[in-house]
């Protein structure tokens, strides 16, 4: 099939490090066009892209298939809509927008014009997480008991982004909070109940950099948390089961590589991304290492033209990540309200 014409939205850290090097990777694709307001950076590594200005560019563009919007969050609502609805695909960094309803409307504008619209929830093809799905489709844990994930830093000064800044989605719930529930999720499923603690640790933060959200599951708590103030290297991953724990230290080497510049298609990829291992307890309290999966990051992208040219199933679909965001609205809401929210008919 004739490679799909997909353009960048935005080119910052996200268009530049996670979606275009997939892009210009994968004979599938053909990177055509990128939107930067002021700079050409795009031309750097791909001196063929044409920059446009506006978003109304790339929309009214009759070539451009495909659209990946990386702009921050305020703007994915706004731009997934338009995109959708001038009849192109749309892949949206995650979060797919900064509220539920707005996803919702984005969910109906989809199947209305029967455009495809996904999430770029990258982390599912993390090497941990496929590691603890190997061991769960193989009923390796036994009966879960507890399960944990973290994504601590060590960053006392704030930064000059607009992900520090009071803007909607700004703050670290709707950055690394989307990443972590979708991963809770996508492994064991909807929970029962929800409890949350979301708090500016650092004395000039203006909107949250520390949060835990507990999880309630029948039989088992989940627990993901994430702050800017973690000198001490804790487990990333964790999960106890009556037959065997797992957990790993490590993140998974391909977010390193991508910022070092390459791509998938380099022949340096391989030997740069793969992964530490983790380990792994038995009941009779043995520790060993235990090999991780490969993480596998292009497979997002495998996937998405798999489904604009064959209709399959997409590995994050929208749907998924409006209930992302309706996690941390009640999250936001037990935080402030102090309370455990049940989310059985939710």
């Amino acid at each position: 099939m004739m490679p799909i014409n997909t353009a960048i939205a935005g080119y910052g850290a996200a268009g530049e490090f996670y979606h275009a090097p997939f892009i210009a990777s994968l004979p599938e694709f053909k990177l055509t066009s990128v939107q930067e307001r002021h700079k050409e950076q795009s031309k750097l590594k791909f001196p063929d892209v044409k920059v446009v200005r506006t978003f109304s560019e790339l929309t009214n563009d009759p070539e451009i298939e495909l659209i990946v919007i990386t702009t921050p969050n305020e703007f994915h609502f706004s731009m997934a809509k338009e995109a959708m609805e001038k009849g192109k695909h749309v892949v949206v960094d995650k979060p797919i927008t900064v509220s539920s309803e707005e996803a919702e409307q984005l969910i109906k504008i989809s199947k209305e014009t029967n455009r495809i619209l996904t999430v770029y929830q990258n982390r599912r093809l993390d090497a941990g997480l496929l590691t603890i799905k190997k061991i769960k489709e193989e009923k390796g844990f036994g009966k879960i008991r507890h399960y944990e994930a973290h994504f601590d830093r060590f960053r006392p000064a704030i930064k000059d982004s607009w992900r520090e800044k009071e803007t909607p989605g700004g703050g670290l719930l709707y950055d690394l909070g989307v990443h972590l529930l979708d991963q809770t999720i996508y492994l064991w499923g909807k929970p029962q109940s929800i409890t949350a603690k979301i708090e500016r640790q650092r004395p000039d933060a203006v909107v949250d950099d520390f949060f835990e959200i507990t999880l309630q599951y029948n039989g088992f708590k989940a627990v993901v948390k994430a702050g800017m103030l973690v000198e001490e290297k804790t487990p990333q991953l964790y999960v106890e089961g009556s037959k065997l724990t797992y957990f790993r230290y490590d993140l998974d080497p391909q977010e390193a590589a991508l910022k070092q510049g390459l791509f998938p298609k380099d022949v340096a990829w391989e030997k740069e991304t793969v992964p530490t291992s983790g380990f792994i307890r038995n009941t009779d309290c043995e520790e060993s290492e235990y090999p991780s999966e490969r993480g596998n990051y292009p497979y997002f992208y495998k996937n998405l033209a798999q489904a604009i040219q064959k209709g399959e199933e997409l590995l994050v679909n929208p749907e998924e990540a409006h209930y992302v965001i309706k996690l941390i609205e009640f999250a936001k809401a037990s935080s402030e309200e102090k309370r455990t929210i049940d989310l059985s008919n939710v």
